[in-house]
């Protein structure tokens, strides 16, 4: 297959399965393969796929956005978009839509921005090229129609997103006079059919399961105080309850039942519900009406009121009313009839609290239980479960619960900085490092003394949306501390990897590559407690595991050269390097000189262990008191509630 400076066609693959697609299309289009081409995978594990296919391509590296702009540019133009007055009517019995939909807005402008800045890129440097070939995402096929109310709730805009490389490539491709080539692609009608089917049946006996469960546990179990319903993971609700044991709580992710356990479930007198638990068949001439009204407004707006979001050479507002549309039409009736069901639940329940993993996500439960509980005068709290960003270009400004209790002081302040009342900030700390208090005792034994070298124990990044963060990102991190740690003499590495992660042979044959010049050992599955116990050093990018080593004492290098990841380390981890809790590194030769200190100074070590102990203190409450904190909060805020009736 040739490669020519003057390539008519383009051939841009992002999924593994486009490899054999693009060998079979130019088998039977032979006048491409002559006039000559180019293939652009999108990720590296695509092209270690078409290297050992031995098909020649050109890396994506060169293509690909590298500085912030879009981040900001995401979140400014969704400011701009539902802020405004011309969307005030999105809203229903005291619900905004603009709220609960902001994120997935966000998200959905980020990964036409980054596809967009790609295939823009391509075709400016390739004047040549007249055609530009795109194959359809495998998962568009399939995964929207199976499971739709699912998807819907999940994440609302997931059909938009699959499809966003197909429609970023027809629509730059038409503004810029450029052929855009997506073969068709089947499924076969049979097998979506049985996976409609086969996900109902699954859905009704659950129900029905539910139903006989939640009936014997009324019965049989006495009622409690005060009552909670909870979305979250049983992981983070058994401790709270473990010091509640009057406390009814209420499961709304009713699969956590499973994780629970049947002796938990007694134990606690556990009761499953969600908002199909509930019939809202009285309100469907409510639901029709504002549905009429919303197409409406939306028709006018479409029409005179959305701007073109002009970005390096191209417009997505067609997109954007295609996403709109998509929204109106398929999401939004499943969206109001849960509202309805959450009105219902929360008046034949009747919770003292509303009790979140999250209040600003892609899912659209979370938003509609917080709203609806402050509209029925129900507090709603929402627990930290990990490093929020809160600075520029941030996903997680939003959140629609009531209270959020956090960490420490330092991110009280960040959420006041950017407009939440400090009351509603409550201080608990993290009921996850509480059982840590006795295993970081600054006064255990130093194990590190006697051992050889520097041994440090590298966080392992992984992709998790590609429009974020991609592979190129994760090799350069990688290739950053292995260099570094190859002008150590004498180091050695422990990267912990999150066991069971999707492409996990992907991320172990790159870590083995990228550290073949320095002895190393993957951990997927030891505990972090044991990791620091048996490292000197931890070097890791913006994750809660930097928390997690100062807690235990250890010297901490936080390092990213990716420019977003650089901003969130500057906007947070400044203040703790300023106390000399731990050191960051932006440069590569920043995070050479770290790793050299660190290793020919066992005295700045210790200074830097004892500093981290201070700075984990003097920023966060991990005390080993957070779940009594937590539930004090929950029996003060069940005590205040102001019920109303619902609107």
């Amino acid at each position: 297959m040739s490669q020519q400076s003057s390539e008519r066609t383009i051939f841009f693959l992002y999924e593994l399965a486009h490899i054999d697609a693009c060998t079979r299309f130019l088998d039977e289009h032979t006048h491409m393969r002559e006039e000559g081409y180019l293939i652009v995978p999108s990720g590296l594990e695509i092209e270690y796929a078409l290297a050992e296919k031995r098909l020649p391509f050109r890396s994506l590296r060169e293509y690909r956005p590298r500085d912030i702009s879009r981040f900001r540019l995401a979140e400014e133009w969704t400011v701009e978009t539902f802020d405004s007055p011309e969307w005030k009517w999105f809203q229903y019995r005291g619900v905004s839509l603009t709220q609960m939909f902001f994120l997935n807005i966000q998200d959905y402008f980020l990964r036409l921005l980054y596809y967009g800045t790609i295939l823009e890129n391509l075709l400016v440097r390739h004047p040549a090229a007249r055609r530009l070939v795109v194959f359809p995402s495998s998962h568009s096929l399939q995964a929207v129609p199976v499971q739709r109310i699912s998807s819907v709730r999940q994440q609302p805009l997931l059909r938009e997103l699959l499809v966003a490389v197909v429609s970023c490539a027809r629509l730059i491709g038409a503004q810029r006079g450029i052929e855009v080539v997506v073969p068709h692609a089947t499924v076969s009608v049979k097998r979506l059919r049985l996976g409609r089917f086969m996900f109902a049946l699954k859905r009704a006996l659950l129900e029905l399961g539910m139903d006989i469960y939640n009936a014997s546990i009324t019965l049989l179990r006495p009622r409690g105080t005060p009552r909670i319903l909870a979305s979250d993971y049983w992981r983070n609700i058994e401790p709270i309850l473990s010091q509640l044991p009057q406390g009814e709580p209420m499961l709304f992710d009713r699969t956590e039942a499973f994780k629970a356990g049947v002796k938990n479930l007694w134990r606690y007198r556990v009761r499953l519900y969600n908002f199909s638990s509930f019939s809202v068949r009285n309100r469907e001439r409510v639901r029709a009406e504002a549905e009429r009204i919303f197409k409406e407004r939306w028709h006018e707006l479409r029409a005179h009121g959305l701007p073109e979001y002009s970005y390096s050479g191209f417009a997505l507002r067609p997109l954007m009313i295609e996403a709109f549309d998509g929204l109106r039409e398929n999401v939004v009736p499943q969206t109001l009839r849960d509202i309805d069901g959450a009105y219902a639940m929360l008046d034949r329940l009747t919770p003292d609290v509303v009790f979140l993993r999250a209040s600003v996500s892609l899912q659209t439960h979370f938003d509609i239980l917080a709203q609806v509980a402050r509209a029925c005068g129900i507090p709603s709290l929402e627990l930290q479960h990990g490093l929020e960003n809160l600075g520029p270009g941030s996903y997680s400004k939003r959140h629609s619960a009531e209270y959020i209790a956090v960490y420490g002081p330092v991110v009280q302040d960040e959420f006041v900085a950017v407009g939440y009342p400090r009351e509603r900030i409550p201080i608990v700390g993290s009921p996850r490092f509480d059982s840590y208090q006795k295993a970081a005792d600054p006064s255990a034994t130093d194990r590190s003394e006697g051992r050889k070298g520097m041994a440090v124990l590298c966080i392992g990044t992984l992709v998790g949306v590609e429009s974020a963060q991609d592979e190129y990102d994760l090799e350069d991190y990688y290739l950053a501390l292995a260099r570094a740690l190859e002008k150590v003499p004498g180091s050695s590495v422990v990267i912990k990897l999150r066991p069971g992660s999707a492409h996990e042979q992907f991320y172990l044959s790159t870590i083995e590559r990228i550290f073949a010049r320095v002895p190393h050992t993957i951990a997927q599955y030891e505990s972090f407690p044991e990791l620091f116990d048996s490292t000197d050093v931890v070097a890791s990018y913006y994750s809660t595991t930097v928390l997690e080593a100062l807690k235990f004492g250890k010297p901490t290098i936080v390092y990213s050269g990716e420019p977003r990841e650089e901003a969130m380390i500057r906007y947070h981890f400044t203040r703790y390097a300023e106390a000399g809790g731990l050191l960051t590194a932006y440069t590569q030769e920043e995070l050479e000189e770290a790793f050299r200190s660190l290793a020919g100074d066992t005295a700045l070590r210790t200074r830097l262990a004892e500093r981290a102990n201070k700075a984990i203190k003097q920023f966060h409450l991990f005390d080993g008191g957070a779940s009594g904190r937590i539930v004090e909060l929950i029996e003060r805020l069940a005590r205040g509630q102001n019920r109303r009736p619902s609107p």
